[in-house]
């Protein structure tokens, strides 16, 4: 992922004594490690914002911080639409602040992180609602198969 990924900020840097303490402040505050291990990150973690969207924060080795704002996996297929994702820039420098965390950030903002582009998914369809068209699915399919089956017998 390239630091000038619009989707992601790329800003901040804790040096190692903080590592720990990033994480335990995140647990204890709701976030989860539901994330795997992806490009060699120390640890990846996520929190639902509310029904629509959650954040990760991702800690690399060197310290960078990865953040993003994306739709919940209630909402499949827009989660994995990368350009319904945006920079949690604001959502990072705040929880920072907040724990008294010692960081160092970018001298230089990417505009993508000053004024990020949010393209919210148009009527994003459920999970339950993707559930529920699967069973009716199946039970009509299966209705049919036997239907067809007894006919031919």
């Amino acid at each position: 992922m390239s630091i000038n990924d619009p989707h992601h900020c790329h800003c901040f840097k804790l040096l190692e004594p903080h590592f720990d303490l990033l994480l335990k402040k995140l647990e204890s505050n709701g976030f989860e490690d539901k994330l795997q291990f992806q490009n060699g990150q120390l640890f990846g973690l996520i929190k639902d914002i509310n029904e629509e969207e959650q954040i990760h924060i991702k800690l690399m080795p060197s310290g960078q911080i990865e953040a993003e704002i994306e739709p919940s996996h209630n909402f499949p297929f827009a989660h994995l639409n990368q350009k319904h994702s945006y920079s949690g820039h604001n959502q990072i420098q705040h929880l920072l602040k907040q724990f008294g965390i010692p960081y160092i950030r970018n001298w230089s903002i990417p505009l993508s992180c000053l004024k990020p582009i949010i393209v919210k998914p148009f009527k994003p369809t459920h999970v339950k609602t993707i559930l529920a068209v699967v069973v009716v699915t199946v039970i009509i399919s299966s209705l049919a198969y036997a239907l067809i089956r007894t006919r031919k017998s």
